[in-house]
This record gives C-alpha cells, sequence and structure tokens, in this order.
C-alpha cells in the first residue's frame, strides 16, 4: 500500500543471514525490538559489528529511544516506531528514511 516490497523474516538470524547475502536489495530495515533467539537490540549490535549501513527503525512496545541501541555515536537506529503503529506513522518513518 506504500508503494514498498518488505521481506519479512522469523528472527535476528534470518535477517542478518538476508542483510549480509543481499545487502544491496534493502534500504531499510524494521527491526522489532522483542524478537525469538535474539533480541533487537543484538541484532542492531550484529549488523553494526558486520558494517551493514541500512537505515534501521525499532519497532516496540516498549518506551525505548535510539540512543538505546547505540554502538557509537555514528550508529544508531533512525527513529523508533512505537507498536501498534497506524498506517499514518509508518508512513512518516518510511518517509523519513528516504533519501532526499
Amino acid at each position: 500500500m506504500l508503494s514498498h516490497d518488505a521481506v519479512a523474516v522469523a528472527d535476528g538470524a534470518e535477517a542478518i543471514e538476508q542483510l549480509v547475502a543481499e545487502k544491496s536489495r534493502f534500504d531499510l530495515i524494521l527491526l522489532d525490538d522483542a524478537m525469538p533467539g535474539m533480541s533487537g537490540r543484538e541484532t542492531f549490535v550484529q549488523l553494526m559489528a558486520l558494517g551493514i549501513s541500512v537505515p534501521v527503525v525499532i519497532c516496540s512496545g516498549r518506551n525505548v529511544i535510539p540512543e538505546e541501541f547505540a554502538t557509537s555515536a555514528a550508529d544508531r537506529p533512525i527513529a523508533v516506531l512505537a507498536k501498534p503503529f497506524t498506517m499514518r506513522s509508518l508512513q512518516s518513518v518510511l518517509a523519513q528514511a528516504s533519501p532526499q
């Protein structure tokens, strides 16, 4: 509905696997804070360690701030999307993440 192709994965390990295999395919990562196995925070740290530079939006049902996920001053999520979210709030985050 918002003119984006989405790829769903089961957990953080699968997300990392897909991102490493096809880096150029992705322009944004919506990363859930609470996932089975590897948490969103652990997944984010792994992505940064691997040099994955795709912008990340954290989706969470709890109150978080992007700085909680920071691995350095430069490596932090671009936004937090509070769950449950609306199409309008998702659209706003997608617009924020899109290159001008």
